[in-house]
């Protein structure tokens, strides 16, 4: 099982979100109670489409969702949410393809995969202004799947963006959850760069996203 799914939540009002993520906004701040809140409805909407159990649990020490029957991870940027979910550790992230992250690249990259990104081919790059995008939410991405988040370490997960669609992860650290086989793909929905970081002994890449059940409010 590997599924995913696309939320632009810029027409939800809060009361909307708040409907159908079956939560009561947390946040002092609107828009990151908004966010939350888009983040818990398409995550709980992939669920409901796996018949799969409703109870999203936040790991307070490592910073993860932990569900019942399967695995989760949820990414936002400006008023667009994604989700994804999983029968074995995967992550996700999302970025307007217009980001420019070279400048902080080195906080959570090696030299050598800085410098791979020039040779980086991919068919969805003419969209990319920064090339150096595909590392950074490649490498968000893998951090999750891996259930260490943005902690110290994160250099230490290696991202070959190399060859074909899927590319490969590789880690010798010991972290909470543990890929065989670490693979990414990227998607390219409106202006917006997402990738996914699963187990690639799926024998599948991840589904292009679906339209989002619900109207927007």
């Amino acid at each position: 099982m590997l599924i995913w799914n696309f939320f632009d939540f810029s027409k939800w009002s809060l009361e909307k979100l708040e409907a159908a993520s079956g939560q009561k906004a947390a946040a002092s701040h609107p828009q990151a109670q908004r966010t939350f809140l888009a983040g818990r409805t398409a995550l709980k909407d992939l669920l409901q489409t796996q018949n799969l159990s409703l109870e999203i649990v936040p790991n307070k020490k490592l910073g993860f969702l932990e569900l019942k029957n399967c695995f989760g991870s949820i990414a936002h940027t400006e008023e667009i949410s994604v989700a994804v979910i999983s029968s074995f550790p995967v992550g996700i992230d999302i970025e307007n393809c217009q980001r420019k992250v070279g400048h902080v690249l080195p906080k959570i990259a090696s030299q050598e995969e800085i410098n791979r990104i020039d040779s980086f081919q991919n068919e969805i790059q003419t969209q990319i202004e920064d090339k150096g995008l595909f590392l950074w939410t490649a490498k968000e991405a893998f951090s999750k799947a891996s259930g260490i988040g943005l902690r110290e370490g994160i250099q230490d997960l290696k991202v070959h963006l190399t060859g074909t669609d899927p590319y490969r992860g590789e880690s010798s650290l010991h972290t909470p959850f543990k890929l065989t086989t670490p693979t990414l793909s990227f998607h390219l929905v409106r202006n917006y760069l997402v990738s996914i970081c699963f187990e690639g002994t799926l024998g599948s890449v991840a589904k292009h996203p679906r339209p989002y059940p619900l109207p927007p409010h």
